[in-house]
């Protein structure tokens, strides 16, 4: 078993969304992959994909507007929260943390508990594009509902009816929050990640599918705001 941390990351307020997202992927990802010895999976998604342009929003609205989503995976939550387990060494953690000041206007972390309902199988290498486009959303459970209660539904009754009436998914993956890993993270139930090969295919079996959806997001969750990104898995 390993652990599964998420973090969004936000642009500095200098920097274009594109000299972000490639300094990102060029630059500060493999700092991460040179620096953190114990790090075993490390996916970087870039949100690249038909996002209209705008200003960062107030922090508190980072939960739903962010540039990158980073996916890390750790034996132990213990290798990323104690930094002289994370980082090779000070002078491998002085130069991600001079990175992160230098590119990063905001950053959000959660633990979360992974689940993979659908997945894809893999014929490209490490560090190419994956094919196709990785939907994200942070997702928040409705008013007067618990998180458990939240996550039974979205588990047991949702995830099914996705896979009955919504055509074209890939790869299927539900990431519950378990806690926050930064001060200040805007509180969210859960992160969602659908893959469609082709974002044409994405497409519901009939009128009457996609309103049996609206109506079932209405029941446990606020409507979330999905992001369409470029995904990338620099170490698998």
């Amino acid at each position: 078993m390993t652990e599964k941390l998420i973090f969004l990351a936000r642009r500095a307020s200098h920097l274009s969304r594109e000299e972000f997202l490639r300094r990102y992927l060029d630059e500060h990802a493999p700092l991460v992959l040179q620096h953190c010895p114990n790090l075993r999976r490390y996916i970087v998604d870039l949100v690249d994909v038909s996002r209209e342009k705008r200003d960062p929003p107030p922090l508190e609205e980072h939960a739903t507007v962010f540039d990158v989503v980073a996916e890390q995976w750790f034996d132990s939550l213990d290798d990323y929260t104690d930094q002289a387990r994370r980082f090779g060494s000070p002078e491998g953690a002085a130069a991600v943390e001079a990175s992160e000041a230098a590119n990063i206007g905001a950053m959000v972390g959660y633990q979360v508990i992974e689940r993979v309902h659908q997945d894809y199988e893999r014929s490209w290498s490490d560090g190419e594009r994956s094919p196709g486009v990785k939907l994200l959303a942070t997702v928040r459970r409705a008013e007067g509902i618990t998180h458990e209660q939240f996550v039974d539904h979205w588990l047991h009754k949702h995830v099914p009816l996705v896979f009955k009436v919504l055509l074209g998914t890939w790869r299927y993956v539900t990431n519950e929050v378990v806690a926050p890993l930064t001060p200040g993270a805007p509180e969210i139930d859960g992160i969602v990640e659908v893959h469609f090969r082709d974002i044409r295919d994405r497409r519901f079996d009939s009128p009457e599918g996609e309103k049996l959806m609206m109506e079932d997001v209405q029941q446990f969750l606020l409507q979330p705001t999905r992001n369409q990104a470029s995904e990338y898995v620099l170490r698998s």
